[in-house]
């Protein structure tokens, strides 16, 4: 199954593994169930899998960032107004 995630699908499913061990097991038995059946033939993006659980009802929690380019090195959006607007 990992061969068909894509774009942070791992880190997508690693999450829902830690968070939700049991039925995240049974939703990748039946996507693995329905790739070997060719039901599903395309990658599955992160995002796709991430909504997938929420559509099943299961509020995977992700750590998500804001990173802007200033003068060449990166900063996190909130560091940025806090520097800006003090």
């Amino acid at each position: 199954m990992l061969g068909y995630l894509y774009d942070r699908g791992d880190e997508v499913l690693g999450l829902a593994e830690s968070q939700f061990r049991y039925r995240t097991s049974v939703i990748v038995n039946k996507l693995a169930e329905l790739i070997k059946n060719g039901d599903i033939n395309e990658r599955i993006s992160g995002g796709q899998l991430l909504g997938l659980f929420k559509s099943l009802g299961i509020n995977v929690k992700v750590s998500t960032s804001i990173k802007i380019e200033d003068h060449g090195k990166l900063l996190s959006f909130s560091d940025k107004l806090k520097e800006d607007y003090g």
